[in-house]
C-alpha cells in the first residue's frame, strides 16, 4: 500500500495505491498495482498495471507488463493513456543489470518509445546502489 504527493505545473495532486506480486511457481511470478487520484489535477483518475515474470537459468529474468490510466476531467486532453513494457535483467553474484523497453500509446493514437537501462551493487540484505540511464518519454495527461 502506498500514498503518493506530487507537485506538476503548480499543481498539488495526491495518489494512493495497492500492489501484489505473487509466486506462480518455482519460475513465473506475476504482479498487479492499482492507483486512484481522488484529486486527478496532473495525475491519473485511475490506473492499473498487469504483469508475468519468468526466471530462467543462469541468473536471467524476463517480464512483460501492460498498464492502463484513466484520465477526463480536470482539463485533460485526453481519456486514457496504454504502455507496454518489456524487460530482461541478469544477476550475477551481488550485482543486477537490466534492460527495459517501453511503448506508450494516449487514446487517439500518438505514440511514444522508451527505454531504461540499470546497474544496481546489493549492500548487506536491504542495501542497493545503482546507477540508471533512460531516453524516451511516457505519454500521459496533459493540462490545457
Amino acid at each position: 500500500i502506498n500514498a503518493r504527493h506530487t507537485r506538476r505545473n503548480g499543481r498539488d495532486d495526491h495518489e494512493l495505491g495497492a500492489a501484489l506480486a505473487l509466486p506462480l511457481d518455482e519460475r513465473w511470478a506475476f504482479n498487479a498495482s492499482a492507483t486512484a487520484s481522488p484529486s486527478h489535477r496532473v495525475l491519473a483518475r485511475q490506473g492499473g498495471t498487469l504483469g508475468l515474470a519468468r526466471s530462467l537459468d543462469g541468473g536471467w529474468v524476463l517480464g512483460a507488463s501492460l498498464g492502463r490510466s484513466l484520465f477526463g476531467g480536470n482539463g485533460s486532453s485526453t481519456t486514457g493513456s496504454s504502455i507496454l513494457r518489456l524487460s530482461g535483467e541478469r544477476y550475477v553474484g551481488a550485482w543486477r543489470f537490466a534492460l527495459g523497453l517501453a511503448r506508450s500509446r494516449l487514446d487517439g493514437g500518438q505514440t511514444e518509445n522508451g527505454w531504461v537501462a540499470q546497474i544496481d551493487h546489493y549492500v548487506g540484505e536491504r542495501g542497493r546502489l545503482g546507477f540508471v540511464v533512460a531516453r524516451g518519454r511516457e505519454l500521459e495527461n496533459v493540462p490545457e
